[in-house]
């Protein structure tokens, strides 16, 4: 009685995880450096500026402005990061009442 192995390995890519796309680097890295508070004040102050100094392309800058997870997944970014990026931009946007 032959048995079917539990997994059949096709030679593929590792499908489970979604690596970010070289291009979206900057985007990565400003969503990594929203750990500093104080770059979140900035962003919240002049979007724009701190969008032009990072690089970001014109989808990952509208992405990014709605703070949303998903929408900034979907531009390109890592999902932790656009998850802790966008929720603790949100939260300080949220304790100013901006």
């Amino acid at each position: 009685m032959s048995r079917k192995p539990p997994f059949e390995f096709r030679n593929q890519g590792y499908n489970y995880y979604r690596y970010p796309a070289p291009e979206n680097y900057a985007f990565n890295r400003l969503l990594r450096d929203f750990r500093d508070p104080a770059l979140r004040r900035r962003y919240l102050d002049d979007a724009a500026g701190l969008v032009a100094e990072y690089g970001l392309s014109e989808a990952e800058a509208t992405a990014l402005a709605t703070l949303d997870v998903d929408t900034c997944v979907a531009a390109g970014a890592h999902p932790l990061l656009a998850w802790t990026g966008c929720r603790m931009t949100a939260r300080d946007r949220d304790a100013a009442g901006s």
